[in-house]
């Protein structure tokens, strides 16, 4: 086998880490039903940062070892496909540093979906001995696969403090996202000192993981109060846009929001509901046409209801659940001809069908829509919503107000 002797390299990650890891994870499942308020749940999160974080750091270290490994040993033939094969085989490790976040990162919305988290991480952590087993096989091929050096990179990156995470200069890859992360950010702070100057100014910190793609496919996401962002899952600008906005809005609503704000918008979303009926949709949709071109004819011809049937399958749209697991017109017939109420809650006016999963999704798509693509973008009533909870804070509120009054102006005799 090739070897690299660079001071880039460590020590060897091998089973034994593996191990460590899972027992530190089986120690934090273990607390989780000891978690009976919202303090707890505080002074958990608070615990377990600093091993969550030691992890994650591990987690890129290992991406960029076996990026190494595979491009270094002789014994693999297709560096691209064997690195493919490696990651899918590394997903428990990754698995176990996103879900032992306790997520929704409010206690209420945690406290009544920890057992379905509690599954999702204990069946990572299950995963996690056949990671072990694989890094031995490796090992045995005489393949090594070891740690790189991944301590951050301080820099600031259009005006805006940031760490560079795996960073490697001589990669070619790696210099062209961290353009295209440079670039995101310019047009991010344009938009946004236009529309909402204070999200510039209360700017959180970021952190920019070089080391590999997201496997969540999102180029950004809040946490520790920072905003991680994957420069090589950018693609589109505006949409890499969105989605930091999206991700600064959920920190707006969760820590600078006054609680009678936050309330406001709950309430606001609860009201905005409207009964659609299933009967007219089974009109709607011709017998002999595929669901996908039905639903692109009603994205075309009538936007508003194309998002709230996609809103269906989120959990704050209450649906049988017989329709989640099975959307179809065959479906949709069979239930109403066994009785089924042919009246169903939707959104009265939707963001997207992702803002319908929750009011802290609804908020923070909403924001995301009024920055990134403009006023046009968000409904009128949201866009009123909007400046209810953020009272002074929107520059479009101020917009219209003017073309108000010149309008007014304009219509004097």
């Amino acid at each position: 086998m090739k070897s690299r002797k660079t001071s880039a390299l460590t020590s060897p990650f091998d089973a034994q880490r593996i191990e460590e890891i899972r027992k530190g994870a089986e120690l934090i499942v273990s607390n989780w039903d000891k978690i009976k308020s919202e303090k707890d749940f505080e002074t958990f999160k608070e615990g377990i940062r600093p091993w969550r974080n030691k992890v994650r750091g591990e987690y890129q270290a290992l991406m960029r070892g076996l990026t190494n490994a595979a491009t270094d040993s002789d014994k693999v033939k297709n560096v691209d496909r064997t690195l493919d094969s490696w990651r899918k085989k590394a997903k428990p490790f990754f698995d176990v540093t996103q879900n032992v976040d306790p997520y929704p990162s409010v206690w209420d919305s945690w406290d009544k979906s920890r057992a379905t988290w509690r599954d999702k991480l204990q069946a990572a952590i299950d995963g996690l001995s056949g990671v072990a087993k694989w890094l031995k096989s490796l090992a045995k091929k005489g393949i090594v696969v070891e740690l790189a050096d991944t301590t951050p990179r301080n820099m600031e990156l259009s005006g805006f403090p940031a760490q560079l995470v795996g960073f490697d200069p001589k990669d070619e890859e790696h210099v062209e996202a961290l353009k295209k992360l440079k670039r995101g950010l310019k047009v991010f702070e344009d938009k946004t000192s236009k529309a909402m100057p204070a999200m510039v100014e209360k700017m959180v910190p970021i952190q920019a993981y070089f080391d590999e793609k997201s496997p969540l496919g999102s180029a950004g996401r809040l946490g520790d109060g920072t905003i991680k962002i994957w420069p090589l899952n950018i693609g589109k600008v505006d949409t890499f846009v969105h989605t930091i906005v999206h991700e600064l809005a959920h920190h707006w609503g969760l820590e600078l929001l006054s609680q009678k704000a936050r309330g406001r918008w709950v309430e606001l979303t609860k009201e905005d509901v409207k009964d659609l009926d299933l009967r007219e949709v089974l009109k709607s949709w011709p017998e002999n046409q595929p669901m996908h071109e039905w639903e692109q004819k009603i994205k075309k011809d009538d936007p508003a209801l194309y998002l709230q049937l996609q809103s269906i399958f989120y959990e704050h749209v209450k649906v049988p659940q017989e329709l989640k697991d099975n959307w179809t017109r065959e479906s949709i017939e069979k239930y109403l001809e066994g009785g089924g109420d042919p009246k169903i809650s939707v959104p009265a006016t939707p963001t997207t069908p992702y803002g319908a999963t929750n009011p802290n999704e609804g908020f923070a798509e909403a924001l995301a829509l009024l920055i990134a693509y403009g006023p046009r973008a968000v409904d009128p009533t949201i866009r009123g919503w909007l400046e209810q909870v953020l009272p002074g804070e929107l520059k479009t509120a101020l917009i219209r107000s003017l073309v108000k009054i010149a309008e007014e102006l304009i219509d004097r005799p």
